[in-house]
């Protein structure tokens, strides 16, 4: 028979038994709950673990702050009961008392461990429309997703993406609207503004169709509605934005600015009076922000921060304008952006109240439309597909077929049921004929050509005169056997000089002996110029320009008779390696 102690000896026993490793249960350490933690670890790096809390957000904390109660009720946000049952701790007289804080940090940062390392691979979904694991759209809404139809709450993991909660953003509709509901809202449009280009109503719907995808469309299209003051561009753009729940609206923007805004989200953005304004930093700016924006996975920057770190500046997604006139853009800018001119109104006519309430019923009519456009995923590849074969037809080349053909099948996929025929995509097609540039047109944008006519309409000093004329005039005089036109100064020799004084020599085909009596250098046949790339008055003519520096140079070289010379070739007082252009791609330019 065990002796009696007393009862003092009695409750150091149990303050013993009860005492194991921070007032937990010896009896079962890490409690008697199997239900999975409702906070999901993402890794650990540099000291630091990783997790999303009880509601989906990003949380980074330190070993320190894992030690804390308040920071562990804040990861859980306050909903302690599996944390408690997992957990439990007594106190002396064995009876429950909370959580053990250090078994629940140990247990946090071992989760993470198990996560391995926290980096890039790891792919945190902010809100907007992202493309799944079968390339098909998941919409991110904040506190919930929507997957074919599907509500489910945020915070989980689909394959190698995990969508964060956020601040709650519009749902799309659990119905989506019928067909005619797009129609009416072409009709407005084409009712209430006044468009330069027949179909431009088509265009501006197509846009807002795609722009619905977001990052699940590998080419985006992106618009600028130009045209002149009280035209309406600030109402259509309104319009067009009013269509989109998920978006980013700013009427005095800079790329920075944007940027910042829609950084990680996948959304379309909407931008009035971009390039009006004249700040620096306007849409001139930003193109080269959208060019990165449009396709694939869409722009990822690294920008280093004041401590040492590294942030990345993501941004996804279709991008529409509107200003008087658009900026200046590049061949490879203007590929990515449909223009829609508008024309003042007739004189007398006051459209603006049948335009705000136009408005008014895109935003009414906008959760519909958008749940239109993500249920009918396989009704817009279908449509791309029929689009792009009857665009070939109308001689569109294939990047613009990438444009047009994502507006279009956007239009089709929110105006339309099923899949268009081969017909309908034609009748749409030549509907928008304005809109569709061919090869000859968007030559004439390239890199080359753009420098060869800056180059050309350059106007020059004359011999020992004040008289001017462009270069493309004096080369004219230099290869012809004739002087001037009547009025004006000067004769083969003294063109030649004008050239050779700003770094070109004219070299005719008829050319046989230079002044020493060796034969004129030549790398190719006919009418040419040597181009000295080193001289500082054909420099000039590109400072401040988007081929300053040696940018010119790299476009003239794509010409197709561009070459370089292996030796020295004088021109003018100077001698050095230079660059041969045959007269063919010059005359071609002159012509254009």
């Amino acid at each position: 028979m065990a002796e009696p102690i007393s009862l003092e000896e009695a409750k150091k026993a149990r303050r013993r038994k009860a005492r194991s490793d921070d007032g937990m249960t010896p009896q079962d350490q890490d409690g008697n709950d199997d239900t999975p933690c409702p906070v999901t670890p993402l890794g650990y790096a540099d000291g630091k673990f990783w997790f999303l809390n009880i509601k989906g957000e990003k949380r980074c904390l330190t070993a320190r702050q894992l030690g804390s109660r308040a920071e562990i009720a804040a990861l859980f946000m306050g909903e302690m009961d599996w944390v408690k049952r997992k957990f439990e701790a007594v106190d002396a007289e064995g009876m429950p008392r909370g959580f053990s804080v250090a078994r629940a940090g140990e247990y946090l940062m071992n989760a993470c461990g198990g996560a391995g390392m926290y980096g890039d691979h790891v792919i945190i979904r902010r809100p907007g429309v992202w493309a799944g694991d079968d390339g098909r759209p998941i919409a991110h809404c904040g506190d919930a997703i929507f997957i074919a139809g599907e509500k489910r709450a945020a915070g989980v993991k689909i394959g190698n993406q995990i969508f964060a909660s956020a601040a709650r953003m519009p749902y799309p509709a659990l119905e989506a609207a019928p067909a005619d509901v797009a129609q009416g809202l072409l009709s407005d449009m084409a009712r209430l503004w006044t468009f330069r280009d027949d179909g431009a109503e088509i265009i501006a719907l197509g846009l807002v169709g795609q722009a619905y995808y977001a990052a699940a469309l590998s080419w985006r299209a992106n618009g600028f509605i130009s045209g002149a003051s009280n035209s309406g561009k600030s109402q259509l753009l309104g319009l067009l934005n009013a269509m989109a729940p998920i978006s980013h609206y700013s009427n005095d923007t800079t790329k920075a600015g944007i940027e910042g805004a829609v950084d990680g989200r996948a959304m379309p953005s909407f931008i009035d009076e971009s390039s009006d304004r004249g700040a620096a930093d306007g849409a001139a700016a930003l193109l080269d922000v959208v060019l990165a924006a449009s396709s694939g996975s869409g722009t990822k920057k690294h920008r280093g921060t004041a401590d040492g770190g590294v942030r990345v500046v993501e941004m996804i997604g279709s991008v529409i304008m509107a200003s008087i006139s658009p900026p200046p853009m590049q061949a490879q800018h203007r590929s990515r952006f449909s223009i829609i001119e508008l024309l003042r109104p007739p004189a007398g006519a006051d459209n603006l109240e049948p335009m705000q309430a136009a408005i008014a019923r895109a935003k009414a009519a906008a959760p519909g439309l958008f749940a239109r456009a993500l249920y009918g995923f396989d009704r817009y590849n279908a449509a791309l597909a029929r689009f792009r074969l009857a665009l070939g037809r109308e001689g569109c080349v294939a990047r613009e077929m990438d444009q047009l053909g994502a507006i279009l099948a956007g239009y089709w996929v929110l105006a339309h049921d099923g899949a268009p025929g081969e017909d309908e995509a034609a009748g749409i097609a030549g509907d928008i004929r304005a809109f569709i540039r061919g090869a000859d047109e968007m030559a004439e944008d390239d890199g080359p050509q753009l420098v060869l006519m800056k180059l050309l309409t350059h106007v020059v000093q004359l011999d020992r005169s004040t008289d001017t004329d462009t270069v493309a005039r004096v080369i004219e005089a230099a290869m012809a056997p004739r002087t001037f036109e009547p009025g004006e100064t000067g004769d083969i020799a003294r063109a030649r000089r004008v050239l050779e004084r700003f770094g070109v020599r004219a070299v005719r085909a008829d050319d046989k002996d230079g002044d020493t009596g060796k034969p004129v250098p030549r790398l190719g046949q006919g009418n040419g110029l040597w181009i000295n790339p080193r001289a500082e008055p054909l420099r000039k003519v590109f400072m401040g320009t988007p081929y300053d520096g040696e940018r010119w140079l790299f476009e003239i070289l794509r010409l197709p008779s561009a070459r370089r010379s292996k030796s020295s070739v004088r021109i003018g007082s100077v001698s050095g390696k230079a660059v041969w252009l045959s007269w063919d791609d010059i005359s071609g330019a002159d012509d254009g």
